[in-house]
């Protein structure tokens, strides 16, 4: 797992963020308008992540979105992290899943027809209309098709791989017009896992820093 740290100005309080599949720092950069620390966590082709980095912090407020919800639970499931918040974003514990994820289908056809364009085509879905894939676009990350393509393969397996497991999430945020993680499969998912869901009306891709706010 890569991290970034975008603001490091030695606050005792860190918003920890999981990014999802495919991603860098680029399209998080609002989060800088953070007040406290923030790192951002990309790219789950590996998943070790030495937690020390994380030792000077007495307050960590987790967010994770899409299949980001799935690895921030694995990697913190066992964590002595003081973890204060946990908030998942458009993402599930069911992250390849018929009824409350990504079908086994859709994801298999993902990383079987991976390239530039279907990248476009995913692009378009996950940000949900020409205006807003513009400003994706303008800070889409800087990796490989190929590289974006080892690590699908490898969530995949490792999801595949991997038994259901629980993790105690404060606050789930589902977006009703995303079109990567079904809204109804999100509700699904939740319905029974946590007592604080918020619909909200956004993609699968957002303004995070405003949805912070927000929430």
């Amino acid at each position: 797992m890569k991290y970034t740290f975008i603001n490091k100005n030695n606050t005792p309080r860190l918003t920890l963020f999981f990014a999802g599949w495919g991603m860098d720092i680029h399209p998080f950069i609002s989060l800088r308008n953070i007040t406290n620390d923030c790192c951002i966590c990309y790219d789950y082709t590996d998943m070790h992540l030495n937690s020390e980095i994380f030792d000077s912090y007495t307050h960590i407020d987790i967010y994770a979105w899409s299949l980001g919800v799935w690895h921030a639970a694995l990697y913190l499931r066992n964590s002595t992290l003081p973890v204060r918040k946990r908030i998942a974003i458009n993402g599930t514990m069911f992250p390849i899943d018929n009824e409350k994820g990504i079908s086994a289908d859709i994801f298999d056809a993902t990383l079987k027809g991976l390239n530039k364009n279907s990248l476009i085509k995913f692009n378009l879905r996950m940000c949900g209309n020409k205006e807003k894939v513009s400003v994706y676009n303008s800070l889409h990350p800087q990796r490989s098709i190929e590289d974006i393509k080892k690590e699908l393969q490898v969530i995949g397996d490792r999801i595949y791989r991997t038994p259901v497991f629980k993790y105690p999430w404060d606050k789930v945020i589902i977006g009703s017009d995303d079109h990567i993680f079904p809204y109804e499969c999100q509700l699904r998912a939740w319905e029974n896992d946590c007592n604080n869901i918020i619909v909200k009306p956004i993609y699968h891709y957002t303004d995070f820093f405003k949805l912070m706010l927000e929430i």
